[in-house]
């Protein structure tokens, strides 16, 4: 039996289908538009691959350039192991208690122990009522001599003081050094400056003690009379123009370092020539001078000097 409603239905899906099916050429145009549409994705994204490849290297390229203005700015860091901190502490404290005044017992018995000559005392003025030193910086470290264990410490710290006449109390600053011998972890100042309070050990054996000791030379002629006049003539000579012309003080001298740690603040005076010795080029001199650092404190030193016979110049200076 012929259904009608069949019939329709086939006709009509037959023409549905037929309008959607794209002919060849429209589907090859199509098959184009894709293509063209997936090269168009693909470049997009390649574009935008090296734009942030670009913005991470500007990126980069600031943080590098904060972090070396930041490392400019900051402080350099120097790193030292537990005996460099250690021996450098005690330097500074040792430097305190040397300038302190008036002094307590404790620490006068710690001057006679970690010094190697109990005359090495800071002297202060009779005006002076009380002296301390503070800020105590290292700004330099050298080894004098290695087989000894000797480093000498470049320092320089605030110095105060208050004087009777002074309303208030007067602060400056004062550059000196500290010759520290060291042996395992006992120490002991080998040249003249100061005291210490610190938990270490002092160097105390009698054999170990006297390698420490300074040793000049010395001839076989004694020079005694006017001959040793002479040669405290030249030494007073040599002081005076060191007090007034540290320039003029150079041309009595062989070469310029002789007295390149002579501090120009301090005023020297010979106190006396305890001997002199010679050979046929050179005068052994050990002498004895006062130190005085302006109107605040004064120090007496043993000096050991050569003079150069021909130039008539002093060609070595060693404060001991």
């Amino acid at each position: 039996m012929f259904s009608l409603s069949k019939f329709l239905g086939k006709k009509l899906n037959k023409e549905w289908a037929d309008e959607s099916e794209d002919t060849p050429e429209e589907e090859f145009e199509k098959t184009d538009e894709v293509q063209e549409q997936v090269e168009l994705d693909r470049r997009l994204k390649k574009f935008d691959r090296k734009l942030l490849r670009k913005r991470i290297l500007i990126y980069v390229c600031i943080g590098f350039g904060v972090l070396g203005a930041i490392k400019s700015f900051a402080p350099a860091v120097t790193t030292h192991n537990y005996a460099e901190v250690e021996a450098m502490t005690f330097v500074q404290n040792y430097s305190k208690e040397y300038y302190h005044y008036p002094k307590t017992e404790d620490e006068l018995a710690s001057l006679k122990k970690f010094q190697l000559q109990n005359s090495w005392d800071m002297k202060y003025t009779e005006l002076v009522e009380y002296a301390n030193l503070n800020n105590v910086e290292i700004y330099k470290v050298s080894t004098s001599d290695t087989e000894k264990g000797i480093n000498d410490y470049y320092c320089y710290g605030t110095l105060t003081t208050k004087e009777e006449k002074q309303p208030k109390a007067v602060s400056t600053v004062v550059y000196f050094k500290v010759s520290v011998a060291k042996d395992g972890s006992r120490y002991l100042v080998v040249e003249p400056v100061a005291n210490a309070k610190v938990n270490v050990n002092a160097i105390v054996d009698e054999d170990k003690v006297e390698i420490y000791q300074f040793e000049g030379e010395s001839a076989s002629t004694t020079l005694e009379g006017s001959d040793k006049d002479e040669v405290t003539r030249t030494i007073n000579l040599f002081l005076k123009t060191n007090n007034d012309d540290i320039k003029q003080a150079r041309l009595l001298c062989t070469k310029n370092s002789v007295i390149d740690e002579l501090d120009p603040n301090m005023k020297l005076e010979l106190v006396n020539v305890s001997s002199a010795t010679s050979d046929e080029e050179t005068i052994y001199v050990y002498a004895e001078v006062s130190e005085t650092y302006g109107t605040l404190y004064s120090s007496t030193r043993k000096y050991y000097v050569e003079i150069d016979k021909e130039k008539n110049k002093i060609k070595r200076l060693e404060v001991y």
